[in-house]
């Protein structure tokens, strides 16, 4: 029993180091260009808390990923505090494919979309597979990535989401 719950002890204390170890990674600053024509910068949503998502049209996890953040992003942003962005950045080759996404969703996407045709954005990012989900804190630091998406990612976003909004 004292080894089961030094071991426990010792695993809850490796986990809490890592947190505040990825908690001190600074999210790379960029620039970039919207499929609407803005002009945006990941440093002009310091103080909010930022979800960067990569996505691509032909990405199945991505199709239940993307209407899941437009729903968070409206839940979370309704009334008025607006406390969180989502920076979606397409990977498609072609813009005709992200369009062709996009008009399925059969709903407006209420965050900027930023074309990364070229994939740059993921080298800087170490983008491992798709959707890469990068959850940055209000002081510019990621947190948290996630990578694929399923039904069971839902509750663990809200909760993390939740962790970053509620502190200062």
């Amino acid at each position: 029993m004292k080894t089961t719950m030094l071991s426990l002890l010792t695993a809850l204390l490796l986990c809490s180091q890592s947190f505040a170890k990825d908690r001190a990674t600074p999210a790379a600053d960029f620039s970039g260009v919207t499929s609407t024509g803005e002009k945006i910068k990941l440093s002009a949503f310091r103080g909010k808390v930022v979800v960067l998502d990569f996505w691509a049209s032909w990405c199945g996890p991505c199709r239940k990923e993307f209407p899941f953040l437009i729903k968070l992003y409206k839940e979370i942003n309704k009334g008025e505090a607006q406390n969180l962005e989502i920076i979606a950045i397409n990977l498609d080759e072609h813009s005709d494919n992200m369009q062709k996404f996009l008009a399925n969703l059969k709903t407006d996407v209420p965050f900027p979309i930023v074309p990364d045709p070229k994939g740059d954005l993921p080298k800087t990012f170490k983008v491992e597979g798709m959707p890469t989900t990068v959850f940055i804190d209000k002081q510019g630091n990621v947190r948290f990535r996630h990578v694929g998406f399923t039904e069971k990612d839902r509750s663990k976003y809200v909760k993390q989401l939740n962790t970053l909004l509620h502190e200062n």
